[in-house]
């Protein structure tokens, strides 16, 4: 039995200094196949330190209600002690190796990765601490059921953040939250086919908790919306709780309807035309609680009717013609409620604009594309440049109107520009034509099933991946190559191919080490096209998502093949060194 524990002991010294030795140098520790495998035992491994401390916690508690002698006791909680200690380690250790993996970088998985070390440290702490005690006859239960306490309570904390990264954030409080949404209302739920059919392009009916019979809805575009858009909504008028009418066109008729909506908690009205003639409609409906009348025309006297509705706690009146005297009146008048007044310019403050908005977001495109520039402030003069200087307020054109692009590639940059403001941040787009789209495409390996994008479609669907690489659009390929063909019906001239690729080198995420391109009449008969080794910029100067463009001039193509190869191992020097790396892309362009 000595020996046993004492094997256990020295194990886990050994499994502590790892803990340590991988924290300090963890950006250059290279992980082999083989411990790989330990690394994604982490699942299987962290279910016994949970289930001994919880089984040690209950023991150091109500131990001395067990009909166990003293002495027994105290060696059995030495001994769970030494094992869950050992437990925890490993488990640390397994999880450690398993982030070199990669795809793990947000905020969930640092706080699941330190909870996981600071609660290792602890319970080998408070092994040594007892086992020391107990040697001098001072066993300090009370010390140690304080020190299981915070072990517990670290243990919630860190399995809460491990249940966010393996079943999304909120997973271990959703089915309380949608207890408590379903406790919340009195109704019945509307029938699923009929809330199925009232759904359109422009209209979100959806329940507002999985379980939950309220509704909420949200309209969009205005253009879309008519006299029976609200009106077709009277079927489940009992059960909508939460409406949004922003920039919608309404008419009065809109405004009798609303009355019906009786169970509203929440109603958005921003940059409406509603007046104080809806301030009587509103103040019938008994149950809301936030109202939004921003950029509306209510003055005081609708403002302090609307007021008076009991259960109401919050009203937002920014951009209104209400003075700023008059709100605080009725601010003190009505203390229960929050009138959130906005932003108020005394003429002392210069403050920057907001950052031009550029439509569409996507910037592939096959033929041509129309860019349309916007800024959510009036007056503001938006100048860009198509040729990739700078743009300023006197040089640089005033945009106008919706314009054509049809190059190969244009960089668009704009900023916006108005008297008494501070310039707008610059926001600047790269549009790429696709000349050639092929008629077929295939993947020839498979991506990650995290990251599988749309299959091959991903590749040709002129969709922009964002910054987040787990949205849908990108393909993630871990240490494996990238292979893909192109098929043309009809022969083709292809000058240069273009791959957008993310570099993300804190998260594993590199260009490719090598890119060939293969072409011929088909599959049979190729010629390899190009041959590139791309650069790898400088961890400190990357981008996001970078381009990278090749040379590949050949005429009668009906197929081609897209090979990367990984870097593996990533090059010394750069972070994750040694540990293979990640290829994420979006698009390939044909020209």
């Amino acid at each position: 039995m000595k020996f046993i524990r004492r094997g256990l002991l020295n194990l886990l010294i050994f499994f502590q200094v790892f803990i340590v030795f991988f924290l300090l140098f963890e950006n250059r520790i290279q992980v082999p196949a083989s411990l790989q495998v330990l690394g994604r035992m982490h699942p299987l491994l962290l279910h016994f330190p949970i289930v001994l401390l919880v089984l040690l916690w209950g023991m150091a508690c109500l131990g001395s209600t067990l009909n166990i002698e003293r002495p027994q006791r105290y060696q059995l909680i030495q001994w769970l002690l030494l094992v869950t200690a050992w437990a925890t380690a490993i488990t640390v250790v397994a999880g450690l190796i398993l982030s070199k993996e990669g795809g793990y970088e947000d905020a969930g998985f640092l706080w699941h990765k330190w909870m996981g070390v600071a609660l290792s440290f602890l319970c080998t702490g408070l092994f040594v601490y007892y086992r020391r005690k107990a040697v001098m006859a001072v066993p300090a239960p009370d010390f140690l059921r304080i020190g299981l306490g915070m072990a517990v309570a670290i243990l919630l904390v860190a399995g809460h953040f491990g249940a966010g990264l393996t079943h999304g954030t909120g997973y271990l409080w959703e089915p309380v939250q949608h207890m408590e949404q379903k406790k919340q209302y009195d109704f019945p739920a509307a029938d699923a086919a009929l809330v199925a059919q009232l759904n359109t392009p422009y209209r979100l009916v959806k329940p507002l908790a999985q379980g939950s019979p309220a509704l909420s809805v949200d309209f969009f575009g205005k253009d879309s919306f008519t006299e029976q858009s609200l009106k077709e909504l009277e079927p489940v008028a009992l059960q909508v709780v939460s409406l949004s009418l922003s920039g919608m066109p309404l008419s009065d008729r809109d405004r009798e309807l609303l009355g019906n909506f009786t169970n509203l908690r929440e109603l958005v009205l921003n940059q409406t035309s509603v007046d104080d003639g809806w301030s009587e409609v509103l103040a019938t409906l008994p149950d809301l609680r936030k109202l939004s009348l921003s950029s509306t025309g209510v003055t005081e006297v609708g403002l302090a009717t609307i007021l008076d509705m009991p259960k109401l706690t919050q009203v937002f009146v920014w951009n209104t013609t209400i003075s700023v005297d008059a709100l605080n009146k009725l601010q003190l008048e009505h203390q229960g409620v929050t009138i959130e007044q906005g932003y108020r310019d005394d003429g002392q403050t210069i403050l920057p604009l907001n950052n031009p908005v550029v439509t569409p977001v996507r910037t592939f495109f096959n033929d041509k594309i129309t860019v349309t520039l916007s800024h959510p402030i009036a007056g503001v003069a938006l100048h860009y440049t198509l040729d990739g200087s700078e743009p300023d307020s006197i040089h640089s054109p005033v945009y106008k109107e919706p314009f054509p692009l049809e190059a190969t590639a244009s960089m668009l940059r704009v900023k916006g520009y108005k008297s008494g403001w501070l310039a707008s941040a610059e926001v600047s787009r790269v549009f790429r034509r696709s000349v050639h789209r092929p008629d077929h495409v295939y993947l020839l390996s498979s991506p990650e099933p995290r990251y599988k994008g749309r299959g091959a479609l991903s590749l040709v669907d002129l969709e922009s991946g964002g910054d987040n690489h787990g949205d849908g659009k990108w393909l993630g390929f871990h240490g494996q190559p990238v292979k893909a063909s192109f098929h043309f019906d009809q022969e083709i001239h292809v000058d240069t191919i273009g791959i957008r690729v993310k570099q993300l080198y804190g998260a594993h995420i590199y260009p490719p080490k090598t890119i060939r391109v293969w072409g011929g009449i088909d599959s049979v008969h190729t010629l390899l096209l190009s041959s590139v080794q791309p650069a790898l910029e400088k961890p400190e100067a990357t981008s996001a998502n970078r381009f990278i463009e090749i040379s590949a001039t050949f005429d009668s193509i009906r197929y081609l093949r897209l090979e990367m190869e990984p870097f593996v191992p990533i090059p010394k020097g750069y972070p994750a060194e040694g540990n293979p790396a990640w290829i994420f892309v979006d698009e390939v362009v044909i020209n």
